[in-house]
């Protein structure tokens, strides 16, 4: 066909003639005419022209596909980039309904706690009848931590646990306790509530065992601890009172956890609330931050923390520099087992725990039996001696 097209672009037309001349059999000078609309050339002058032409109408159709291909491949990018985005905002909102799951349910929980206190506090007060005289005398320190009240064992070689088992170990605690003081003239008993004081959702492959619900873990725990405090309360002439949170209550199954996302917050006001008529007991705010606790003995500083984010060979000069000021001694929960070590006048004590071996201690093939640490100072902070409470 060597007629244009009706619709045909001049360009096309040009090529199209120009790439098929041998099989339109067309000469030089006819191939001329046809493109220059007449005859006024030489065949030779003609070759010499379709020789210059045809390369500049391949040049001219590259660069148009290559410029189809830039705009195809800017497309393709558009809508990868849109499908990228689609799926960020799925993401989005996944993460936003979760969220607003999980907001729901941490308010709910905190309003069945709050409806727990308010009925404990009425049908059960926890009250001293005689406040004793507070006397001069020796002090001591009780590290208590890694409670985990609603985890229930029952398969692991040498321990079980459970609400009843924990409730007669904090009795043991309780009476050896008093014992110790008694024995060393204790008048004032610093306790420390150094964290994990629940299981919660920390590790989802225990929440199989769980011996009840989170909930019920926080009102629970609260209620024991308020009932020892109470008991101390009634035979120390003195009783101070500090918190630390650890790293077992939290209140989401994730790792990235906001520290205020801790039902640990929640048990401390349960217990606050529930021991406030005790009018021998002295709650302290902590000076450092909820994770430190600062007691003070004579002119000595011992520090108090649960022990997740710390290696007890590194807190003692991590935690003075934190706080800008020397310790005499660091109190460690987290480990499970007993460990003390000195070092230029300045010890740290890591605590056992009220739950003894857990499943995951039995796969490391780790054993430590239930025990709190209790330590005796003199007046002027010195230490006396240290009792490894055990609680079998």
């Amino acid at each position: 066909m060597l007629k244009r097209g009706k619709n045909e672009p001049l360009l096309t037309y040009f090529k199209r003639i120009t790439d098929n001349r041998g099989e339109l059999d067309l000469d030089y000078s006819e191939w001329a005419e046809l493109i220059l609309g007449e005859n006024r050339y030489s065949s030779d002058n003609a070759r010499k022209a379709y020789y210059i032409i045809k390369p500049m109408l391949d040049m001219l159709d590259k660069d148009e596909i290559e410029d189809d291909n830039k705009r195809l491949s800017k497309l393709e990018k558009k809508e990868l980039s849109l499908k990228k985005e689609k799926e960020k905002l799925k993401d989005l909102r996944r993460r936003m309904n979760k969220e607003i799951r999980e907001c729901a349910r941490r308010e709910n929980t905190i309003e069945m706690i709050e409806e727990s206190i308010k009925g404990l506090a009425d049908v059960k007060p926890l009250v001293v009848d005689k406040t004793a005289e507070i006397l001069e005398g020796n002090e001591a320190i009780l590290n208590f931590s890694d409670f985990h009240l609603g985890i229930a064992i029952s398969k692991v070689y040498c321990n079980e646990y459970n609400e009843d088992i924990a409730r007669q170990r904090i009795e043991i605690l309780i009476k050896k306790t008093i014992k110790y003081c008694e024995v060393n003239d204790v008048k004032k008993l610093h306790l420390l509530i150094n964290g994990d004081l629940i299981n919660g959702y920390k590790y989802l492959s225990l929440i199989a065992d769980k011996d009840m619900s989170v909930v019920e873990s926080v009102t629970r725990s609260g209620e024991i601890i308020s009932e020892m405090i109470t008991e101390l309360c009634k035979k120390i002439n003195s009783v101070d009172l500090y918190f630390t949170i650890g790293n077992h209550a939290n209140m989401k199954q994730i790792k990235d956890n906001l520290p205020e996302d801790n039902f640990e917050y929640l048990i401390f006001d349960f217990i606050r609330l529930r021991v406030k008529e005790l009018e021998n007991l002295t709650i302290h705010t902590n000076k450092f931050g909820d994770d430190i606790a600062d007691i003070r003995i004579g002119n000595r500083l011992i520090l108090g923390t649960h022990g997740h984010n710390d290696k007890p060979k590194q807190v003692i000069s991590k935690l003075c520099t934190f706080v800008d000021e020397k310790a005499s001694m660091v109190l460690l929960g987290h480990y499970h087992h007993f460990y003390s070590e000195e070092s230029n006048d300045m010890n740290v004590v890591v605590n056992g725990s009220i739950v003894g071996c857990d499943p995951y201690a039995n796969k490391l093939r780790l054993k430590s039996e239930p025990m709190q640490v209790l330590i005796v100072f003199d007046d002027k902070g010195d230490e006396i001696c240290t009792y490894k409470v055990k609680l079998k």
